[in-house]
């Protein structure tokens, strides 16, 4: 039985690798100087761009929820708050 982290962790994985498999076809068809197809090249670039965002989408939800769950035990505002600051700056 898969537990909630290995579940979230497989959807980021899956996220990144699509997101590589784009930017290898999208590299391939400018290696083969296929221009013709620069749409395509396009396609593949937006593609990457939605999958990686996807994938920080994921980890910042992770993030936060296993950042949520420590300062509330630990009570270490400061720490909270620098990582928070941290997360506000990484997502801009």
């Amino acid at each position: 039985m898969q537990t909630t982290n290995s579940i979230d962790s497989q959807k980021i994985k899956t996220a990144l690798k699509k997101a590589i498999g784009a930017i290898n076809k999208g590299l391939d068809l400018l290696e083969n100087q296929d221009y013709a197809q620069c749409s395509d090249v396009l396609v593949q670039i937006d593609s990457a761009i939605g999958s990686l965002n996807s994938s920080r989408s994921q980890v910042i939800d992770k993030f936060l929820d296993t950042c949520i769950d420590e300062n509330i035990q630990i009570k270490d505002r400061a720490k909270f708050k620098a990582q928070i600051t941290k997360l506000y700056k990484l997502t801009k």
